[in-house]
């Protein structure tokens, strides 16, 4: 944020910026754009479609990695969203259930691929991603979404975590 700003404030007082550009109002009128863009696609996120039934909030649960999901970073981010609502977890490869588990998370997740605003090479971001926390004997707690919600997709670039943290707090606490 800093680095932009100063990107900013040197390209508007910088005396050859009049004598490399033919049109220095264009120029920063470009400038400003692409810093509007920046900062919606750093914006806040939101979960959605949230479904909530009454439960008392565990106090662990086991998370069940999805080898389908490409993503490397969700159940890190899941595993500290969880820690700041003081739940701990543990993490089972699908299809190893322990019997010591009485509550568990299910994600799903997709990633896509495209170049950040001041990049120049593509990156992988997180697009969409569901989780669902159940019982050991498959009653639905909770489920909750992330997905971009607007035409700009504000928040593309924020972290898995920024991404992932108001999913998880819909489906602990059932407030989106």
């Amino acid at each position: 944020m800093r680095t932009l700003l100063a990107l900013l404030t040197t390209a508007c007082v910088a005396q050859g910026c009049a004598l490399v550009s033919p049109a220095p109002t264009l120029e920063l009128l470009k400038a400003t754009g692409t810093a509007a863009s920046y900062m919606l696609s750093r914006g806040p996120t939101a979960a959605t479609q949230t479904i909530h039934h009454a439960h008392p909030v565990p106090r662990s649960l086991c998370i069940e990695i999805n080898r389908e999901s490409p993503t490397g970073d969700v159940v890190p981010a899941l595993q500290a969203e969880l820690q700041r609502h003081s739940i701990d977890s543990r993490v089972y490869d699908s299809g190893t259930p322990p019997a010591t588990c009485p509550v568990w998370l299910r994600y799903t997740a997709f990633i896509e691929w495209d170049v950040p605003p001041f990049g120049n090479e593509y990156r992988a971001y997180l697009s969409r991603a569901a989780l669902t926390l159940h019982t050991a004997e498959g009653r639905v707690l909770a489920s909750s979404a992330y997905e971009p919600t607007s035409v700009y997709e504000i928040g593309r670039w924020s972290t898995t975590r920024e991404k992932l943290a108001p999913v998880v707090t819909a489906i602990v606490t059932g407030v989106e």
